[in-house]
């Protein structure tokens, strides 16, 4: 009997298609140890499936430099294009509001054309896929409103680390409040419990209220600032949870009216990001560019607990994707 060794594209395939089901809204939420298990098996096989890809790219080039052609020596960019394919006509139909904010992986991603692109699209799509499978209703919710702006306005150079981010810090399932904290990590340093963040739903809808009491003026810049809101906000609470020794903050669990009353701090992140929408084009910018460095000071900080440039496999350091996904 012949045995044939599956890639680890096969595997991320396999794993994320298992993933997906426990994406639909008709499903119950995993317990807590099959949800854990779940993602940090993906999170596993997403490095190995973007480093697969990485590393063909690399040895390509090579091949172009000596045998001048790599025509139909590129399965691993079959497969991740394969891989994007499937789960993205399976999530059209089995989750759509997932689909919504996943689609946008393949066309900001060059329709994936090239290795980079594949691998891109590979590892934002993997990672929010494994992060909502292991997520409450409400907490998907606070995810897709959280990354959809994402998705639609950041940088090709910033929008995977910003989706790491948020996966893997602000929305990973050891934050819930029937798993408590993973002490020792990075994420945890930067991560509020997983219960309602940031106030959950109802604080984002609150701040869309907001936005559109606000005027036509701050409305066009309102995915700007809808994505720049949980980089600031979070941080500010994760300081406030430290700053009292764990004991939750008075507007960590919120609904409606309080989410609304908390949103409107004179210390808020919501209350600032309005304030610079408001004077003017130039303001909107700033939203932005204050998104950037949090998300660049946020990486930085996690950076701290180790070298991930250091712990990618050497022939796949040339991908940003690939050593992104071992921060």
């Amino acid at each position: 009997m012949v045995v044939v060794a599956l890639t680890p594209l096969a595997r991320l395939h396999a794993a994320l298609d298992e993933a997906l089901v426990c994406c639909r809204p008709e499903q119950a939420p995993l317990p807590p140890a099959e949800a854990n298990r779940l993602w940090y098996g993906t999170a596993n096989l997403l490095r190995g499936g973007v480093c697969e890809l990485a590393e063909e790219a690399a040895l390509g080039c090579e091949l172009e430099r000596y045998a001048g052609a790599t025509e139909g020596m590129e399965p691993a960019l079959r497969d991740g294009r394969r891989l994007c394919a499937d789960l993205t006509s399976r999530l059209k139909m089995e989750a759509p509001s997932l689909y919504a904010v996943v689609k946008h992986s393949l066309k900001r991603n060059g329709d994936l054309r090239t290795h980079r692109g594949c691998e891109r699209a590979v590892a934002e799509i993997g990672l929010l896929i494994s992060t909502h499978a292991v997520l409450t209703m409400r907490e998907r919710d606070a995810l897709l409103l959280a990354a959809r702006p994402l998705t639609t306005t950041a940088s090709t150079s910033r929008r995977l680390p910003s989706l790491v981010l948020l996966c893997r810090g602000f929305f990973s399932p050891g934050y819930g409040p029937t798993n408590g904290w993973r002490s020792r990590t990075p994420e945890s340093r930067t991560a509020l419990a997983l219960a309602e963040p940031w106030g959950g739903a109802a604080a984002a809808d609150a701040f869309a209220r907001r936005l559109s009491a606000a005027g036509p003026d701050l409305q066009q810049h309102s995915r700007a600032l809808r994505a720049a809101l949980p980089f600031l906000e979070l941080p500010r609470r994760v300081w406030r949870r430290s700053a009292s020794e764990g004991v939750t903050p008075p507007d960590a669990h919120q609904d409606g009216a309080a989410a609304e009353a908390a949103l409107t701090s004179p210390a808020d992140a919501a209350t600032l990001l309005i304030a610079l929408a408001t004077s003017g084009p130039a303001g909107a910018e700033a939203a932005s560019a204050l998104r950037e460095w949090a998300c660049g000071a946020l990486e930085a900080d996690w950076r701290e607990a180790g070298d991930p440039l250091a712990a990618t496999p050497p022939l796949a350091r040339g991908s940003a994707a690939a050593v992104c996904m071992y921060v």
